[in-house]
């Protein structure tokens, strides 16, 4: 509907049916191949997104890392300051390792020990409010 303001009516335009409404007109079609394609993409960024996908990235990188460093050592003399400081490296990370794998695993332990005392909390106050009389008002 619109106003065609052509009309030589006094009362000013009329009211007609003769442009289609844009708003009305069929859906364009859909380019299925596009679609799938854009969903493809999107399937694939949310798999490099996802936390599997960032580990295997972060192992592939150590595991090159690693081949580096493995050169490098195959160059190196045992009685040489490197060794001595790689050396002292590897001694001071393999403490802060265990160090580290320690509280982790007390963590893990204070938590399921926390998760056991709320477990029995809530068992008592089920239980107290269970045997309580009821009120009456």
């Amino acid at each position: 509907l619109h106003d065609s303001g052509s009309s030589s009516d006094s009362s000013g335009g009329s009211i007609g049916f003769d442009a289609p409404c844009i708003s009305c007109a069929s859906p364009p079609a859909v380019d299925l191949p596009a679609l799938k394609q854009t969903t493809a993409r999107l399937r694939r960024a949310a798999a490099a997104a996802s936390f599997n996908a960032a580990a295997e990235h972060a192992a592939h990188e150590a595991h090159h890392s690693h081949e580096h460093l493995e050169q490098e050592l195959a160059n190196l003399k045992d009685d040489s300051k490197e060794a001595w400081e790689a050396k002292a490296l590897v001694c001071v990370t393999g403490i802060m390792t265990l160090g580290t794998s320690f509280l982790c695993l007390s963590a893990a332990y204070m938590e399921t020990d926390c998760g056991r005392m709320l477990a029995r909390r809530a068992k008592r106050l089920r239980d107290s409010i269970a045997d309580r009389p009821p009120i009456v008002q």
